[in-house]
């Protein structure tokens, strides 16, 4: 799974990457959890970023409380689900990121680790979004990661991970004709030689350290391995 990420790249960056004209502002976030809110890029026509919670509330759904259970949708099942099934099929987004946090027992701590790729300081989930509107009116645009099984880089500490996109697959993702076969395709495990990770400040564990310092490299005793 996913429940912890991170976006530290520049607003020139995000501009190359995605090919974008206007970005929202603020883009940085160093330690992003559940229901806040993460940029999502989408591309209906030409690409656009925008500003979406993190936990995909459907359209139908009385409340927003189902977002706790739904920062993630599994991509084995996401065509299946009633909470997700119509936004794969018509509302897909790529998630900006810089890195993402898994944790492995250490003693009674759990000390974290952040994940990112050997050469690339910005990459993107496969997300999915969704429109939401209370019965009072209040509107929501809400999104949710894919995940996939773990590379064997990852699987030590989890048998999940998020689904990472090659660039050359975004337009794809994006905008061609739902073909479930198609898009299932690029929802593989991401390359193990192709990612890197390094044990990080634990202060990070407390979703209120909004910090640079939730990305420090830290010292640990043992192998990650």
């Amino acid at each position: 799974m996913c429940g912890r990420f991170t976006l530290s790249s520049s607003e020139d960056q995000l501009r190359d990457l995605f090919q974008l004209f206007e970005i929202p502002s603020p883009q940085k976030k160093f330690n992003i959890a559940p229901t806040d809110d993460v940029l999502i890029v989408i591309g209906e026509e030409k690409r656009k970023m925008l500003s979406a919670t993190w936990g995909l509330i459907p359209s139908w759904s009385k409340d927003k409380t189902i977002q706790s259970a739904t920062i993630n949708a599994r991509s084995e099942s996401v065509f299946e689900k009633p909470a997700f099934k119509t936004s794969f099929k018509e509302r897909r987004c790529l998630i900006p990121a810089s890195g993402f946090f898994e944790w492995k027992k250490n003693g009674p701590l759990k000390q974290p680790y952040l994940y990112g790729l050997r050469e690339d300081t910005l990459f993107a989930f496969a997300g999915i979004y969704a429109h939401w509107t209370s019965a009072e009116g209040e509107k929501i645009l809400s999104c949710s990661i894919l995940t996939t099984s773990a590379n064997d880089f990852i699987s030590p500490l989890h048998d999940r991970m998020p689904v990472i996109l090659e660039p050359k697959d975004y337009d794809t993702w994006l905008k061609a004709p739902y073909d479930q076969n198609t898009l299932l395709d690029l929802c593989g495990p991401y390359g193990s030689q192709k990612m890197t990770s390094y044990p990080v400040n634990p202060r990070m564990n407390n979703v209120s350290f909004e910090s640079p310092l939730a990305l420090e490299r830290v010292e640990v005793q043992g192998d990650l391995f």
